[in-house]
């Protein structure tokens, strides 16, 4: 539940931007090899000796997903309103990589590196205005995003390849 209320608050804050925050976090989860082990800590534990580990794993995956979108969406929004300074930019990623584990320095260090702070801000795309394309590409980095685009399609990072339309057959 705090999971889903986290992502909504990233969603409200940064309108169409928080989708392009949200695939990130998904590919830098699928790049890091994260695997969230329920029985290494109290509250996981407790519901996977109840419900089974199986059934719970997801939840604590999730959990983890929206801790990550949360720390990306802290830099993104100062980098789109153009407040972010480069104090800022230098601080979030020891900050960040030692709040998640070693583990994720490698990804979070590519997409740190993709989302240096902007000479202009893009205000807009928070406020729910939809500014030119072409300005949001060039700025950003990413295209504005349609409503039905796939995680895959919407992140900035090379290395995912999530599940197709065609893999949806046997999933």
């Amino acid at each position: 539940m705090r999971a889903q209320q986290r992502l909504n608050r990233v969603r409200k804050r940064l309108g169409p931007a928080g989708r392009w925050v949200f695939a990130d976090a998904c590919s830098i989860l699928v790049r890091s090899g994260y695997l969230e082990d329920p029985a290494q800590t109290k509250q996981w534990g407790v519901l996977a000796a109840q419900l089974g580990e199986q059934r719970v794993r997801p939840l604590a995956q999730f959990s983890r997903l929206s801790l990550l979108t949360r720390d990306l969406a802290w830099l993104e929004v100062r980098r789109l309103n153009g407040v972010l300074c480069s104090t800022e930019y230098q601080d979030w990623l020891p900050r960040t990589t030692h709040r998640h584990g070693y583990r994720f320095i490698e990804p979070l260090t590519v997409w740190h590196r993709q989302h240096r702070p902007l000479q202009r801000g893009i205000p807009q795309l928070s406020s729910g205005e939809v500014p030119a394309s072409v300005d949001v590409r060039r700025a950003t980095g990413h295209a504005l995003p349609s409503p039905l685009a796939p995680v895959e399609e919407l992140t900035c990072l090379p290395w995912v390849r999530m599940p197709n339309s065609m893999d949806r057959l046997f999933l």
